[in-house]
């Protein structure tokens, strides 16, 4: 589960939204108990789901609600548009009621074609890099966090500074030297130690972070976008140079 990105699921597919319960005053997380329900409703404020307990589940204070997201009832945003600037991106409200009605909380999302995934895994640091594994933190005995967080970074920076849903790019595969680069730029960051600014981790966390700009940027300057949102490639009408948007170093 990302907390840094907007909420999104895949139309037809079975997929969930998530809430964490915390106070509103001071943030700290509230445990789930008793009864929860929640009700969907579209951007015209039409209810499309009553409330209903049916696919919620509750762990510690995060509450999970899983369904399959029928095209019939949640259509897809720029679905009928060729141009997806032009077109109101489409959020959903989920009203949630927790802890038999104590608590009500709304969360915004999106229904997509598809999910924007990256094939990166710990053995691709790992494999060149083997002594990072002996510098996890305590508590940490993967690098998943860092995958996640950088991996958010680079959702963020294309659905802002194209005003599309990252999953409209065919080919994530294409950041995938930016991924590394950023995790790694994040890993050295989060381990780094000398308040003088001068320790190798420093050093490392500056230097990633200028190839994850570098790779970011060659990744950006060619991609196949689904413009009409069909899912299928047709070269010559989606392909896009975006040597426009630029990375702030």
């Amino acid at each position: 589960m990302s907390t840094s990105m907007p909420q999104s699921v895949v139309q037809d597919q079975s997929d969930a939204l998530y809430l964490r319960l915390l106070d509103s005053i001071t943030q700290a997380p509230i445990t789930l108990s008793g009864t929860h329900t929640i009700a969907i409703f579209s951007q015209s404020n039409t209810e499309l789901v009553p409330a209903t307990s049916t696919g919620i589940t509750a762990s510690g204070h995060t509450a999970t609600y899983t369904r399959t997201w029928t095209a019939a009832t949640f259509s897809r945003s720029y679905q009928t548009t060729l141009d997806a600037r032009a077109s109101q991106r489409q959020y959903y409200r989920a009203r949630w009621s927790l802890n038999t009605g104590s608590y009500l909380r709304d969360t915004y999302f999106e229904v997509i074609r598809r999910r924007f995934m990256s094939q990166l895994t710990d053995a691709d640091f790992t494999s060149r890099h083997p002594y990072l594994s002996a510098r996890l933190p305590s508590g940490q005995t993967t690098f998943a966090v860092y995958r996640q967080r950088a991996w958010d970074r680079i959702s963020h920076l294309i659905q802002q500074r194209t005003g599309r849903n990252a999953g409209d790019l065919y080919l994530p595969e294409t950041f995938s030297l930016c991924h590394k680069y950023w995790s790694l730029a994040d890993f050295h960051l989060s381990v780094l130690l000398d308040a003088t600014g001068t320790s190798e981790d420093q050093y490392k966390h500056e230097q990633y972070e200028r190839m994850g700009n570098q790779a970011f940027g060659a990744a950006m300057a060619q991609q196949l976008v689904d413009t009409d949102d069909d899912g299928i490639v047709t070269t010559s009408r989606e392909k896009f140079h975006f040597n426009g948007i630029q990375v702030i170093r």
